[in-house]
């Protein structure tokens, strides 16, 4: 991958440890990869659901001498150990330990899904690896384009609370066929009958789209003579002269569409895939 166009996300995050003989097991019952098939020093990524199968957290994780450390790249980290503890029992020789911080590096590109691009975890004490160094760090204004055409949420609000991993373009880090865990009766569900109510799309607009602002669709989108919903802002961010991208979630019915002609005299906004996005036909069986 060339290096040019590419820039490095440098970030530092709290790092988590899970050790005991029965570590593997017990995420594996708690979260939606197939941890048990891991190698040592290898990077996964797993989602940690609630019992009906909502997401909540997006957890980067890799097998460290026998132990698993991790880190939250989207959610509430203390909810999560906070979670995690409530299940533990004696009898699984399990331990949730908090860490020093970590600094995570990470290619990204605008052309390439991010789920795709070299990562590395450093300790305060090691230096930049060469391969990095050659990259410039990405600013604010561009990590927070490159996670909207990603689609990458940078956080958790009540719009997300309320998805499922397919909505949401993560079903490659969904496994249905490794044994029981929290939130999978759901997602088999929801898997077998196709039964998905919004799916994310990246998004462009001339004019400015709030976050959290409902989507009106004139009745050229629909079946009706009348307007209707057509789902949510999720986030947004001005690009160019008054112009919006960002993320929405979109009523899976108008999510095929390129672009959707917004009610009350508004513009179209034309609609896409995100580049990351994984959606329910990519979920393993």
């Amino acid at each position: 991958m060339s290096s040019l166009n590419n820039y490095l996300w440098d970030t530092s995050l709290p790092l988590f440890k899970l050790e005991g003989a029965d570590c593997r097991t017990f995420l594996n019952s708690q979260t939606t990869f197939d941890v048990l098939r891991i190698k040592e020093g290898t990077i996964f990524r797993t989602c940690w659901l609630s019992p009906v199968g909502r997401f909540k957290a997006l957890l980067e994780g890799k097998m460290v001498g026998g132990c698993i450390e991790f880190v939250v790249l989207l959610g509430d980290s203390q909810e999560l150990i906070d979670g995690l503890n409530k299940v533990i029992f004696p009898v699984d020789r399990v331990n949730v330990i908090a860490c020093d911080q970590v600094r995570r590096l990470q290619i990204i590109s605008m052309n390439q899904s991010w789920k795709e691009t070299a990562t590395q975890w450093l300790s305060n004490k090691e230096k930049t690896p060469q391969s990095f160094l050659e990259i410039k760090a990405a600013s604010k204004t561009i990590l927070q384009e490159w996670k909207i055409k990603q689609g990458l949420p940078d956080r958790i609000n009540h719009i997300i609370q309320k998805c499922n991993p397919f909505e949401i373009g993560l079903s490659d880090f969904v496994d249905l066929e490794k044994g029981c865990y929290l939130g999978q009766e759901t997602l088999s569900k929801v898997k077998n009958m196709g039964n998905l109510k919004h799916q994310l799309r990246f998004f462009e607009y001339e004019g400015k789209l709030n976050s959290d602002e409902k989507l009106i669709l004139s009745s050229e989108n629909g079946e009706k003579n009348s307007s209707e919903n057509g789902g949510f802002v999720f986030s947004s961010m001005l690009s160019g002269d008054n112009n919006t991208i960002g993320l929405a979630m979109i009523r899976r019915r108008f999510s095929s569409y390129d672009n959707l002609k917004l009610g009350e005299a508004r513009k179209r906004m034309k609609i896409k895939i995100p580049l990351g996005f994984k959606g329910i036909d990519d979920i393993k069986t």
